[in-house]
């Protein structure tokens, strides 16, 4: 009987830790979570195609991650957007994230789809994130 009485008090002490373990996690990620995202339509032989006219010199603002990003706000969330509202949030060799602050903040994610790691690659805006109103 003291075996059967271990065994399921090990049971038990697992399922507790699991269960709540697992609701502190699921918490963490609804907090997280924003309001709304867009998913930008990318088209990959037009992106090709801009790569060209940036490689002969046409809209050299495509090798800025914050001036795509803002570029991506005016075409999609706030065509009066200011761009001193948009700050650089972090960037590695192929991703960034700008934020766009005014009433509500904004995510935009770019990459680097056509040349990733190279520094004449041109950034392209993926995603803009609706965070919520600003702090």
């Amino acid at each position: 009987m003291n075996k059967f009485y271990v065994l399921y008090l090990i049971i038990f002490l697992q399922f507790i830790i699991c269960t709540y373990g697992c609701a502190f996690e699921k918490e963490n990620i609804i907090k997280t979570k924003y309001n709304k995202k867009i998913e930008l339509k990318i088209d990959l032989k037009e992106e090709n195609t801009i790569q060209n006219e940036v490689d002969d010199g046409h809209q050299p603002w495509r090798l800025a991650a914050v001036d795509v990003a803002y570029e991506a706000i005016v075409s999609n969330i706030d065509n009066n957007a200011l761009y001193e509202n948009c700050k650089l949030v972090s960037e590695t060799n192929n991703e960034a994230t700008i934020k766009y602050s005014v009433k509500k903040e904004y995510l935009v994610i770019v990459k680097k789809i056509v040349r990733p790691n190279n520094v004449t690659g041109i950034w392209t805006a993926i995603s803009i994130e609706e965070c919520g109103e600003k702090e």
